[in-house]
Parts: structure tokens; sequence; C-alpha cells
């Protein structure tokens, strides 16, 4: 499956990428990122409820669903849940005692605050209909299957 949303050219840089010289990023266009390109009106909201859309809070995470996550800061990446831990005891959270939940993806255990704490699900074929069901007839986005 394939998601484009609708882009237009950026209209900081004219669609070059590049914009005026600094010494720590070059000539890279903050506008777009150096892409010459941005998403539109249109692709924003329809980004805004894709990304809705993968999201599921803790407590639905169940074994063998696929994630996006990023361990100790680093960047995101697609991992398949083995383990959900139940009822994590004295977790602190903003200087509260709550019940936590702990997600093992391989060998490393992530624990969550609170069960209704937000995870984002990776796109992957198990939810490809669902997905596609909820972007039909959205403006701003094309889905190829």
């Amino acid at each position: 499956m394939k998601i484009q949303f609708e882009k237009k050219t950026c209209s900081r840089c004219g669609g070059s990428g590049h914009y005026s010289y600094n010494p720590s990023d070059g000539t890279v266009c903050f506008g777009c990122g150096g892409s010459g390109q941005k998403l539109s009106r249109d692709g924003m909201k329809a980004r805004a409820v894709y990304d809705a859309a993968m999201k599921i809070s803790a407590e639905n995470v169940q074994v063998g669903m696929m994630m996006m996550v990023s361990l100790m800061g680093g960047p995101s990446k697609r991992m398949r849940v083995s383990e959900v831990v139940e009822g994590l005891k004295n977790w602190t959270a903003n200087g509260e005692t709550v019940d936590g939940i702990g997600i093992r993806y391989g060998d490393k255990l992530t624990a969550y605050s609170g069960k209704q704490e937000k995870l984002t699900r990776a796109l992957c074929p198990d939810i490809h209909d669902s997905i596609e069901a909820i972007l039909e007839g959205v403006k701003g986005v094309t889905v190829e299957v």
C-alpha cells in the first residue's frame, strides 16, 4: 500500500530546496527541509486524519502488532510486539504513582506510564483495509493498493 498526501511547491524557496546560507545547515530551506515541496492545506488535513488513525492506546496493544518505536530517544523504527505486561506497580509519572503497562519489543521492555498513553502503529498488511476505509473520500490523499 502506498499513501501519498497532496503537496505543493514550497513558497519559501520556490521549489529549489535551497534558501539563504547559514554555517550550520548550508543552504537547506527550512520551509520544506530541502525537498522543494510541502504538504498542501488538504494534504495537512489528510495527514492529521491518517496520524489519528494510526494511534492506539497502550492498553489496546496486542502481541504481534507492528509499532513505530523510538528507543532511548533514537529514530523511530518498526518493531513487533512480543509481550504485553499488565499492571506495572509503583510507576511514577509527574510525581504520582500510577499503574503502568510494559510492552516488549524483542528483548527490550518499554514501560508506559498510563494505559491511555497513545502509541503509533506501523503501516503493515494487517491494517491496510481499515486505513484504506478511513482515508476513503478524504480530500488531499491518494491511496494505492
